[in-house]
């Protein structure tokens, strides 16, 4: 029989059921072991997926923005001062590791080692006759043919100073062309000033840019200052041939010109005299700064050129005085002092260290890909003068202010330029300025990512990720390589690089794309 319990007082009039108001209704039966071992499992599981779901929606796994990077970055510069005899690369341009990517004119550094290896031809004949002096007849010859190869080192020694002479003129007359024409560019900006800009369009006090000349000295009362070579710093050089590790977003890789479409001509003149007299106060600054940054580099290039006459002229003088030793040697047949035999030695030596220094000069006046990768940029072309800082780069028309009044904003034929030590200024307001002959990237391309502090303790080494390359749409599986553990510290945020590979580089995908990266949990 069914147990029932009686509802009471009250509670009758609120208690509905089978059984009616206030009339007995069966009791519920307790739960049986097993139903209540799986009430407790059903209450368990559902605690912890509402657990997990609640702390995958509020802790998701972190996404990041980074970079395509090449594996290395290799700038590369000739060793020595010279001019670019032959561009063999383009960017773009596939290379193999050991590949010749260009030369500089050796013209003057292999009539040098001609002239070098003539001395110690010479040198080597004159020891071996002190070392064993031959009698009558064979002396005589020995005599001859000594004297003969030191006569040829003399010849060929005073051949190479007059290339070098040579040389050194159309160098230093080149860069004076350019002073003479910056010069002209400064006088004729400051000739329409002073016919334009009187009266109220004049300002109350001249800028000193329009009263200081090329030497860099006030003058009030010679607008058409000559031309004086002055110095500048030098520019720190970046090495011969360096790699670095892959750019990350907080440095940027060395960039050179950027072509676009140059700036058009104004249609009207201006109608505010004052807006024209300040343009043309900023286009004569320009021009002064001009003026003096190509005094500088005729400085640097007169300097070089010296340098490469005064080398020429040593090797005459050597040659010389070794052909007056070989001339004031002792009769054929008489045994030598040790003094004459030290001396012989001793001219040997100075002309193998001559012809060790050509030889090294050769090898400097070459440049081969280090590594197999892709030509990023290159800079200058034949002709151009280089040293080991790269190409001296020069203020460009978008350096030149639109004096008109009507400039129009847009692209520039000359951007901002990166100096020797990366930073990034125009070439017209840096005087100086240098970047490297050939910039190379090796493969195969990475991902460069900055982490936030907050999340850098969810990146590992060999954590996979999914990486979007923005520019081609196209996700890309890869694997976190490693994270480096010096800081990018900008105000208030600290980040970490993190440097990823990726599994395939599909074509399209080149070094500078944006990449949003998401980390695995």
């Amino acid at each position: 029989m069914v147990a029932r319990e009686r509802v009471r007082g009250m509670n009758a009039a609120f208690t509905t059921g089978e059984a009616g108001v206030g009339e007995m209704r069966p009791a519920k039966p307790p739960l049986r072991p097993k139903q209540l071992i799986a009430a407790v499992v059903a209450v368990a599981v559902g605690g912890t997926a509402a657990v997990v779901t609640y702390k995958v929606m509020a802790d998701p796994a972190p996404t990041i923005t980074g970079q395509v990077t090449p594996a290395h970055a290799y700038y590369l510069n000739f060793g020595d001062n010279g001019t670019l005899s032959a561009l063999n690369v383009a960017p773009g341009q596939q290379v193999k590791a050991g590949q010749l990517l260009a030369t500089e004119d050796t013209a003057v550094d292999q009539s040098d080692l001609r002239a070098a290896q003539a001395q110690v031809s010479a040198a080597d004949a004159a020891l071996t006759a002190a070392e064993h002096p031959q009698t009558s007849t064979a002396a005589q010859n020995q005599l001859q043919v000594t004297t003969t190869k030191a006569q040829a080192a003399v010849t060929s020694a005073q051949s190479a100073l007059t290339l070098a002479q040579g040389k050194a003129k159309s160098s230093v007359d080149m860069q004076a062309a350019v002073v003479a024409s910056r010069q002209r560019m400064l006088n004729d900006d400051q000739a329409r000033y002073a016919q334009t800009c009187t009266g109220a369009a004049r300002p109350a006090v001249a800028p000193a840019a329009l009263l200081v000349g090329p030497t860099g000295s006030p003058s009030e009362t010679d607008p058409t200052p000559t031309p004086t070579p002055t110095s500048t710093p030098k520019a720190t050089p970046p090495p011969t041939s360096t790699h670095s590790s892959p750019p990350s977003p907080k440095s940027t890789p060395p960039a050179r010109l950027t072509p676009s479409k140059p700036p058009s001509k104004p249609s009207t003149a201006p109608t505010d005299p004052a807006s024209l007299c300040q343009n043309l106060e900023t286009q004569i600054a320009k021009d002064a700064d001009a003026v003096s940054e190509a005094n500088a580099q005729l400085t640097a290039t007169q300097s070089a050129a010296s340098d490469e006459q005064q080398r020429a002229a040593d090797q005459v003088t050597q040659a010389q005085a070794l052909l007056q030793t070989v001339q004031n040697q002792p009769n054929p047949g008489s045994v030598p002092d040790a003094a004459t035999i030290a001396q012989a030695k001793s001219n040997l030596a100075t002309a193998q260290a001559l012809v060790a220094k050509d030889q090294q000069a050769l090898a400097t006046a070459s440049i081969v890909a280090p590594a197999d990768g892709v030509v990023a940029d290159t800079a200058g072309a034949v002709g151009d003068r280089v040293d080991p800082a790269g190409i001296h780069l020069y203020g460009g028309p978008a350096g030149q202010t639109d004096t008109s009044g009507n400039q129009q904003q847009g692209f520039q034929l000359f951007a901002g330029q990166p100096t020797a030590n990366g930073n990034g200024n125009n070439a017209g307001t840096q005087p100086g300025g240098y970047v490297p002959l050939i910039t190379l990237y090796s493969e195969p391309m990475t991902v460069t990512a900055q982490v936030p502090e907050a999340q850098i303790g969810q990146v590992h080494a060999g954590q996979p990720v999914t990486l979007s390359v923005v520019a081609v749409n196209q996700n890309l599986h890869g694997t976190v390589d490693k994270v480096l553990l010096d800081p990018a510290r900008v105000p208030g945020a600290v980040y970490y690089d993190v440097v990823i590979s990726m599994a395939a580089t599909p074509p399209g995908v080149l070094c500078g794309m944006t990449v949003n990266v998401a980390l695995s949990s």
